[in-house]
């Protein structure tokens, strides 16, 4: 390896003419170290690239099974939620009602996520390069995107339920 200042490329005629006098050698390839790095850590970068993509399905689908059993949910209790609002429920404790036991589960999963991650601390620190396990950015991005994607796929259906009108669903009964 031979370090440069500035652009390597008027120097490369010279060390081939250098390598092959001195050592008796014949340099196949000479090039930059960004191009040789770049080239190592290949791997690396298509194994975290289609870690990105796994981990982005699996939270399409998380969020996807969130909104069907509330969508599901609010439709079962299309009745109780109907004589609930004709009884003079404000739309906020109609919503809280339908999405307190989902959001207690995402907060129950977010939090044995949050001790598995931290109990598996150091096998973290050392997948990953230059990072701390309990850094405050690493453990806040992944638990903020999924309490996002959750309130992603449970707002529409609580918003659907405060618009259940009450004289409809009590004539449909």
């Amino acid at each position: 390896m031979v370090r440069t200042t500035g652009d390597a490329q008027p120097v490369m005629p010279k060390l081939r003419r250098a390598a092959s006098n001195t050592l008796d050698l014949r340099p196949h390839t000479i090039q930059p170290e960004t191009n040789f790095l770049h080239g190592q850590m290949l791997r690396e970068r298509l194994l975290a690239t289609l870690s990105f993509f796994f981990a982005m399905v699996a939270l399409v689908l998380a969020a996807v099974g969130l909104y069907g059993v509330l969508n599901y949910s609010v439709t079962w209790q299309r009745r109780e939620i109907g004589i609930r609002i004709a009884l003079g429920a404000r739309p906020v404790d109609v919503i809280r009602r339908t999405t307190s036991g989902l959001l207690t589960m995402v907060a129950m999963g977010l939090l044995a996520g949050l001790a598995g991650g931290i109990a598996c601390g150091r096998l973290t620190e050392s997948l990953l390069f230059e990072i701390k396990a309990t850094d405050p950015g690493t453990v806040a991005a992944p638990l903020l995107t999924l309490l996002g994607a959750a309130l992603a796929a449970i707002l529409p259906p609580a918003i659907r339920a405060t618009r259940i009108d009450p004289a409809q669903t009590l004539r449909s009964e």
